[in-house]
């Protein structure tokens, strides 16, 4: 994974459960529990289709889910298919999540860098996250949000 440059390249992640969008998967988990574990308890959610959009959630003491994770190992390509796939995960973390509106942020862990092209993208889809849960009842907004390393991590936040 290391490159020559001592970036990490994450489209060379080693297959875990049969496959590398199950091991970035948990490395995302991993690394988002880590970083938002003072917000709450790390749940991690698997099973394709079962997951409730999210691949894991930082929950309050009565396991309502505060922030989510969703990631998305798009190695090769991040065309309209892909960014179908990213809006219905969205959409179902969401709907799974409106009866207590707890959940006020997204994490979208993506193994890329955006081009400025996908970046604009990626501002417009925040934009149509956010007027979908207001249509739902969220009393919060979807934001885009920079972390420490913007090109392989990228935030929707739900937030008041």
């Amino acid at each position: 994974m290391p490159t020559s440059n001592g970036t990490v390249d994450l489209k060379a992640i080693l297959p875990r459960g049969g496959d590398q969008e199950g091991a970035f998967e948990e490395l995302s988990f991993l690394l988002f529990a880590r970083e938002y574990r003072t917000q709450g308890v790390p749940m991690r959610r698997q099973g394709a289709g079962g997951d409730g959009g999210l691949e894991g959630t930082i929950a309050d003491a009565e396991g309502k889910a505060l922030v989510g994770l969703q990631a998305k190992f798009f190695d090769d390509k991040f065309d309209s298919t892909q960014w179908r796939g990213l809006d219905q995960s969205i959409h179902t973390a969401l709907e799974d999540n409106v009866g207590d509106f707890g959940l006020r942020e997204i994490v979208v862990t993506l193994p890329r860098t955006l081009t400025q092209r996908q970046a604009e993208k990626w501002t417009s889809r925040c934009a149509n996250w956010t007027a979908e849960s207001k249509r739902m009842g969220y009393a919060h907004d979807i934001t885009r949000t920079p972390h420490r390393d913007r090109s392989r991590r990228k935030a929707a936040h739900i937030s008041s």
